[in-house]
């Protein structure tokens, strides 16, 4: 099997799996919602594998990251240093962090034909800046906070992370294409598994394009060392208050996104903290 072929990865994990129901014998009993939550484990699991370790004969190529439709809304941070130390950037200019992400919160907007990033419904309650959910799992932020360590299980554990915005979508009647960045507060140091907590510094994705009308995978990526231009040094991190109805000013009209993807380049140009109205964050519930 040639090194790092994704189609024969693939194939690998599938003759494992046919194997060990061929020569299992033992009987045993799985319900119908543990097999579902198996099946789904083992997506998210090639998925990330995939994107973090599949060599390509293509050059190395920066990535703004994956979007799947799904059954749930999950975020996958296994693949959060693609084009720092993973196949988005040649051997000669891969640094290795000292930290890993496990958790913050995800930041949903659009722009408005101001300029102005914007939240809710154009027309109907479209107003200035951004809204965000929790993106964390409850025991990595109270690890974290109790500044516990974290081991390498709880850590892929912990990178997969199930978020809702389904009250946000219902109450300003949102729906259709937002920018989506997910910015990291949860860490994990590498040297001695201990993790922290720091709201100082949000340190966000590259901008991924989704519907909020259906459910998704998301695969964030931090941009490259080059273009490191997203996160933001002061963070306004709880909330400012939600404003009920349009903004008569503002937010009326929805310009971009305008498609499903973008070039590399191009989304950063979209970066949350970047945008006029950008640093006006609503915490949703």
């Amino acid at each position: 099997m040639r090194r790092g072929s994704c189609t024969q990865g693939i194939f690998v994990v599938c003759w494992i799996k046919l194997s060990l129901m061929k020569n299992f014998s033992m009987p045993i009993q799985i319900n119908q919602p543990d097999i579902a939550c198996m099946f789904k484990r083992l997506i998210l699991l090639v998925l990330s594998l995939m994107i973090s370790s599949c060599d390509s004969s293509k050059p190395p190529a920066l990535g703004t990251g994956l979007v799947f439709p799904g059954a749930g809304n999950t975020i996958s941070l296994g693949g959060f240093w693609f084009n720092v130390e993973g196949n988005g950037v040649s051997p000669e200019e891969r640094t290795i962090p000292e930290i890993d992400p496990i958790g913050g919160y995800l930041f949903l907007y659009w722009i408005d034909d101001q300029g102005n990033a914007c939240h809710g419904q154009p027309g109907i309650s479209g107003q200035p800046g951004a809204i965000y959910v929790n993106a964390y799992q409850q025991q990595a932020y109270d690890l974290a906070d109790q500044k516990g360590t974290i081991t390498a299980a709880q850590l892929i554990e912990f990178q997969k992370i199930p978020y809702r915005i389904d009250s946000y979508v219902s109450a300003a009647q949102a729906s259709g294409r937002h920018f989506v960045q997910y910015g990291n507060v949860i860490w994990r140091l590498r040297a001695d598994s201990s993790a922290y907590l720091y709201r100082g510094t949000v340190v966000f994705s590259i901008p991924l394009i989704i519907s909020v009308d259906t459910t998704n995978t998301l695969f964030p990526y931090h941009p490259d060392k080059q273009n490191n231009i997203c996160s933001s040094q002061t963070a306004p991190l709880p909330s400012f208050p939600s404003t009920p109805g349009q903004d008569p000013d503002k937010c009326s009209t929805r310009s971009f996104p305008s498609t499903d993807s973008m070039s590399y380049q191009d989304s950063l140009s979209y970066c949350l903290v970047n945008l006029p109205q950008g640093m006006t964050w609503t915490h949703w519930p």
